[in-house]
């Protein structure tokens, strides 16, 4: 199935290119969710030890940069918001 995909892009030059495009939207999206995942993690861990400090609050993970966790909010607040605890 692979080899089959991989003929038909060799074949098509409108196909290849629009599977690297596709490839590299993915990149960037899964690298940007695990760059703020580890941000998360990191801050929160900082945070807890820190309280009240004037610390500014973790930022949640996203998968989209620029965009954040709007569209995640926009489709479910109240579950959003329990995730966010």
């Amino acid at each position: 199935m692979i080899h089959r995909f991989l003929q038909i892009l060799s074949n098509n030059a409108a196909a290849g290119a629009l599977a690297g495009v596709v490839i590299v939207i993915l990149l960037v999206f899964g690298s940007t969710f695990v760059y703020t995942k580890l941000r998360f993690r990191l801050s929160s861990l900082n945070y807890e030890a820190q309280k009240h400090q004037g610390k500014e609050p973790p930022a949640l993970p996203y998968y989209i940069p620029w965009v954040g966790s709007i569209l995640e909010y926009l489709v479910n607040p109240h579950g959003f918001l329990k995730s966010a605890k």
